[in-house]
């Protein structure tokens, strides 16, 4: 697991074993190949010259998957906890689970 600065800091403090990556050198981890998830909440619109914005729009140009919600990086961790304890785990597009919310 990588962060940036802050990030680190705040996963280092409540005990998270987490490497620090400069801001300086993150896009040019996603680049490298070195990523394999981005986990990036947007905070301060789309202006950009943010750190932020330009993690993203890198990860998209280099086709390294970036969550841009907690609840959706919550919902990912659900499933991996699922699949690695061996319950089944079913996987639908959003049409999918529509119609099945929709028989229900």
């Amino acid at each position: 697991l990588m962060a940036s600065e802050e990030t680190y800091s705040y996963l280092a403090g409540v005990g998270v074993e987490v490497e620090m990556v400069l801001n300086d050198n993150i896009i040019e981890y996603i680049k490298a190949g070195r990523v394999e998830l981005v986990i990036n909440t947007p905070t301060k619109g789309k202006i950009p010259a943010r750190l932020g914005f330009m993690i993203r729009r890198t990860a998209m140009e280099y086709n390294t998957p970036c969550i841009t919600s907690l609840d959706t990086t919550n919902a990912v961790l659900e499933t991996l906890e699922h699949m690695i304890s061996g319950k089944d785990v079913n996987i639908f597009s959003l049409d999918e689970y529509g119609n099945i919310i929709n028989l229900n």
